[in-house]
Formats: C-alpha cells, structure tokens, sequence
C-alpha cells in the first residue's frame, strides 16, 4: 500500500507505542475512521475558565475580613504545595509520550501539512511513587496508578485532557523545594490522592514540572498521612502564579498568590492585600 502523501489525513500510524501510551484507532488495526471523544467536563471547563479570565462576583469592602477568611479557608483546601507538582509532572509525561511518537504537544501550534496528519486518543497510565522506596519497579496494586488522556485531533492536540487517579500514593519530602510549583517549604509528608481529574491547558505541555500551564479541576479524596478528606476545587497555574476562586456575596472573584501579598480580582476592580495584617488596597 503507497503510504499518504503531503497534507494526507490517517486516523492513526500506531496501535501500542509502549505499555504506557495507546492510540486507539490506528488506521492498521481498523479501517473506520475513529470517532474522537470530548472531554468528559468539557461545558464546566470552558464555564470556569470564563471565571478566572472575567471574575463573577464584587468584593465587598466594608466586609473584607470576611473574604479574606474565605480565602483562608478555601487555600487550606488545595493542597498547593504538592498538587500541583504532581499534575505538572504527570502533563509532562505525557508531552514525552506524545514527543516520542512524533505528535504535537502543542495546542496552538499549526498542523504540519508536509506529514501525516494524525487523529488518535491518547492514553497514560502511570505507577505512583508510594510511601517507601522497595527494590524493583514501583507496584500499582499497592501504590495506586494516575491516567491522562489526550486527543489529537486532525493533528492538532486538543487543550483538554482528562483522566483519573486510583489510591495514588506519593511522597513529599525536603528535596522537592526545588520544585517551581510549591508555596510553602516542603515536610516529609505522605500523600494520597484518588478521584477524576480536568485539565485545560493554557500553552504547549511542559517540557519541566516548573513551565507547567494548566487550569485544574478536581474532586475526590486527598489525605496526608492516614488523614483523608473529601475535596473539589479547581486552581490554575499560569505565569509562575497560582490562581483560585472563592465565592463572594454575588458571584465568584479570583485570588492571585504572590510572594507576601494576594490579588483579588473582581467584577468591581482588583486589590491587593497582605495576609498577616489582614488589610487590603
């Protein structure tokens, strides 16, 4: 069979590129083209990422005190000194995967019309790093797996991806300060994460954990220790910041962590405010 000429389409080259990576559809193992999923969130995605680009709500300062506790209370919920690393790492597995194969990693790159234009669904699976270093590869019966999926469309990846964490359970130690994606200095801590995962991206995938652009919605369990709780959020990570919302009286605004201060940003204007003196301009 003559292979595709310039600009010709195929809904996939590979049907199994390694145990961790699958296209499913490939034009070798079936002849229909393949019929591409949306993200399983996709409406709620655009709906908050809407949100974080043009705040709903208006911060009420007489009552500032109040959003602040708010905020408080909301930033002890997101786990940011280790989430995101975590979602960051496994966005960067998944962009090698993808490299390795000769696809694009890119949402907003152009389509490459002097190659085989590619269609697949895209699937990464990975063992978790467990609470203990035990000689040999890390066991997902016991450590829990994480699973992203990716859609390249027409050769074009999609800025969804989606998937799953199953008892994941990882480790946070002193070492991973380095890390661009932590907020606070880093305890030997043990971690569990399990529950469904949306992510949007906001740029190419990360070629490291600390470039990593990505809006986050999760919800399920997160533990530390033996400790769980249920949880769902969403925060985005753009620019070397975070982003998160809390609600107000009307709607919701987005905070902005800096170094010392926050950024409120709301339908009625933006403040900055410092948290230890709890006072905002």
């Amino acid at each position: 069979m003559r292979p595709p000429g310039k600009g010709r389409t195929a809904s996939a080259s590979v049907c199994m590129l390694a145990p961790a990576l699958a296209l499913i559809g490939a034009a070798a193992c079936a002849p229909a083209a393949i019929a591409l999923p949306d993200a399983p969130m996709k409406a709620q995605a655009d709906a908050v990422a809407a949100i974080y680009e043009s705040p709903t709500g208006t911060i009420d300062v007489a009552n500032i005190q109040a959003t602040l506790d708010a905020v408080d209370a909301r930033l002890a919920e997101l786990h940011l000194d280790w989430l995101p690393a975590l979602m960051a790492e496994s966005l960067l597995r998944l962009a090698q995967r993808l490299s390795d194969a000769g696809e694009p990693t890119d949402p907003d790159a152009g389509i490459e019309t002097d190659r085989v234009i590619i269609s697949a669904v895209v699937v990464v699976q990975r063992v978790c790093r467990g609470w203990s270093d035990v000689p040999g590869p890390p066991d997902a019966a016991a450590n829990g797996t994480t699973e992203l999926t990716a859609v390249v469309d027409h050769g074009r990846l999609r800025e969804d991806v989606w998937g799953t964490v199953a008892a994941c359970k990882t480790r946070l130690e002193p070492t991973d300060t380095s890390s661009a994606l932590t907020v606070t200095p880093s305890v030997n801590l043990n971690l569990s994460i399990d529950g469904s995962l949306d992510l949007r991206l906001y740029g190419p995938l990360p070629r490291s954990v600390g470039v990593a652009k990505f809006l986050l919605l999760f919800s399920g369990r997160l533990g530390i220790d033996d400790r769980t709780t249920d949880s769902s959020f969403d925060f985005r990570v753009l620019d070397g910041h975070f982003d998160f919302r809390v609600a107000v009286g009307d709607g919701d605004a987005i905070v902005e962590l800096g170094a010392t201060t926050i950024s409120l940003r709301a339908s009625n204007g933006t403040f900055t405010c410092d948290l230890a003196s709890r006072s905002c301009q």
